[in-house]
C-alpha cells in the first residue's frame, strides 16, 4: 500500500492482484475502510484508491442546503487536479495501465459520485451506494444531463425511507426516479435494512458489478 497526503486529505493506494491493465476505483470515505474492502474484493484485480479526511458536509455536497456547505466543486478540483495526478504517477512507475476510472461513494459520497457524473472528468463509471439522493434539488439537476457513455451502479437499503423526516423520506422515490431516467446505463438493487447497515458489503457489491465487463 502506498500512502500520501494532499492538503487535509489522506490518500491510500492499494494494487490488488496486479496486472498490466486494471480498473481503478476511487472511494471517498468517511473513515479509513480500505483494508476491510480489500478483504471482500481479494479475488479481483483492481486498483483501490481511498480518500479520507474529508469534510463530509462540505466536500460531498453540490450546493448550500441547511447545514451543508456545498463545496463539492472545490473538492473535485483538488481530486482531479492534485490527487489523481499523484495516483497516476505512482501507477505509471509501477507499470499499471488504468483501463477505466470508477468513483464510488456511500451516503453523501454517493450523492457526490452522481454529481461528478454530470461533469467532464476522467471518471466514466459511478456508484452511489445508499446515496443521499434526498438532497434538495438534486434529482431535478441530475435529469438535465445525458449519460450515454457512462455506467452506473446504484443501491439503496429497503428500509431507508422508513423515517418521519419528510426530507429523508424522499430518498426511495428520488432514487428510483433517477434509476428510471438512466434506463439501460444503470444497474440498481435494494439491500436489506436501513442506512447504517452493512456499509462495507454494500460498497463491495458495487465494485463487483463495475468490474464485470
Amino acid at each position: 500500500m502506498y500512502e500520501f497526503r494532499v492538503k487535509d486529505y489522506d490518500i491510500n493506494i492499494s494494487i490488488v492482484n496486479k496486472k498490466d491493465n486494471m480498473p481503478l476505483f476511487v472511494l471517498n470515505s468517511y473513515e479509513r475502510e480500505i483494508e476491510k474492502i480489500k478483504n471482500l474484493v481479494s479475488d479481483k484485480s483492481l486498483v483501490l484508491v481511498e480518500v479520507s479526511g474529508i469534510n463530509w458536509n462540505s466536500d460531498m455536497t453540490p450546493w448550500k442546503y441547511n447545514e451543508f456547505s456545498g463545496n463539492a466543486d472545490n473538492y473535485l478540483n483538488i481530486l482531479i487536479g492534485e490527487i489523481m495526478p499523484k495516483v497516476n504517477k505512482y501507477l505509471k512507475e509501477n507499470s499499471v495501465n488504468v483501463i477505466n476510472y470508477s468513483l464510488i461513494g456511500y451516503s453523501l459520497a454517493g450523492l457526490f459520485s452522481l454529481y461528478v457524473s454530470t461533469k467532464n472528468t476522467m471518471f466514466n463509471y459511478f456508484a452511489s451506494v445508499s446515496g443521499s439522493l434526498w438532497y434538495k434539488g438534486f434529482k431535478e439537476y441530475f435529469k438535465k444531463y445525458k449519460f450515454n457513455n457512462k455506467r452506473f451502479y446504484i443501491s439503496l437499503g429497503d428500509k431507508e425511507s422508513d423515517t418521519k423526516n419528510k426530507t429523508l423520506k424522499t430518498v426511495k422515490d428520488n432514487t428510483l426516479e433517477i434509476v428510471k431516467y438512466l434506463e439501460d446505463n444503470v444497474y440498481f438493487e435494494f439491500n436489506n435494512g436501513g442506512h447504517f447497515k452493512d456499509e462495507i458489503i454494500r460498497i463491495s457489491k458495487a465494485i463487483d458489478y463495475l468490474t464485470v465487463e
